[in-house]
């Protein structure tokens, strides 16, 4: 597994997982990654049989609390990702977790130690307020990128990918 370092700010640590990416996509990000966190990595990656040409991997990153963010919003710019970034918890802020659905674009909620979504009071307020209060509480926990997400999190981990490099 490799390790991401980030710039400077408040240490912490998270994981990115790219669930889902076409093969044609995967050294620009590399390198998005490698120039985000100024460093190339070692990445392995596996084919991810629920999409045609696509692949997935797994990173456990170092870095400033920022960074996750960072990564996130790097990836979106990639079509066809679907991706999710964690980061644990800092002094000043509670860990967080970002989810990026290709279609359905980037979600982002803090979380407890146990993985569990935070929602602020203000927010179920305005939920529950809302015209659809059902719909409006599933966009606060993110329940259609977690419906995009699970199959893909739960394939098999099939054979790694052969990937064409320039030297």
């Amino acid at each position: 597994m490799s390790m991401l370092n980030a710039a400077c700010g408040q240490r912490t640590a998270g994981w990115l997982f790219i669930y889902s990416c076409k093969h044609a996509f995967v050294p620009h990000v590399e390198s998005a990654i490698a120039a985000l966190t100024g460093r190339a990595h070692q990445w392995q990656w596996w084919q991810q049989p629920l999409v045609d040409g696509a692949v997935r991997a797994e990173l456990r990153w170092r870095g400033d609390f920022s960074c996750a963010s960072r990564m996130a919003s790097t990836l979106r710019a990639f079509p066809g990702i679907c991706a999710e970034v964690i980061v644990e918890a800092v002094p000043a802020e509670p860990a967080r977790r970002y989810l990026l659905v290709a279609d359905l674009g980037l979600w982002s909620s803090p979380m407890d130690p146990t993985g569990e979504t935070l929602i602020a009071e203000a927010q179920l307020r305005k939920a529950i307020e809302s015209d659809d209060p059902a719909a409006a509480v599933d966009i606060l926990l993110g329940r259609r990128w977690e419906e995009v997400l699970e199959p893909l999190r739960a394939a098999p981990h099939m054979k790694s990918a052969s990937l064409l490099r320039v030297v």
